[in-house]
């Protein structure tokens, strides 16, 4: 089970989480979400993961932006990325990638607050910030 506690850490199974280390896209596993509500920007969304694709090791679609962020805190993927977010889905996420010394930032490179519509990329800092620098300003 996966919980956290503000300024107290990230835990899996009562043991420490952190995010991954990795430093290089061509080492970085990397989740994304569809928003599958917002059809009409699917030729964009997929340009985008095949433009991250091609510098990463290798993309993965969970389909549950909870489960992608504990994944994320727990260092089994290196970032995740979403748009059209409800609070709802990634408020305890956050919590979870935050307290394991990830970050999480909206599409401006923004630390991501607790906003009704969230697009997001989490991960460690220096993964989550070549995807935003590179794919999303």
């Amino acid at each position: 089970m996966f919980y956290a506690e503000k300024d107290k850490g990230s835990f899996l199974n009562g043991k420490r989480i952190y995010v991954s280390d990795a430093e290089q896209m061509k080492d970085s596993l990397i989740s994304v979400g569809t928003s599958p509500y917002f059809k009409e920007e699917a030729e964009q969304n997929f340009m985008r993961f095949a433009s991250v694709f091609k510098e990463c090791q290798d993309i993965r679609r969970c389909g549950s932006a909870s489960l992608d962020l504990a994944n994320v805190a727990c260092g089994r993927i290196d970032a995740y990325m979403e748009n059209h977010l409800k609070i709802w889905d990634y408020a305890a996420g956050t919590l979870l990638v935050r307290e394991a010394n990830g970050e999480v930032y909206n599409y401006k490179g923004e630390k991501l607050f607790m906003e009704l519509n969230g697009n997001i990329v989490a991960g460690n800092k220096n993964i989550a910030k070549i995807l935003i620098g590179k794919y999303f300003k």
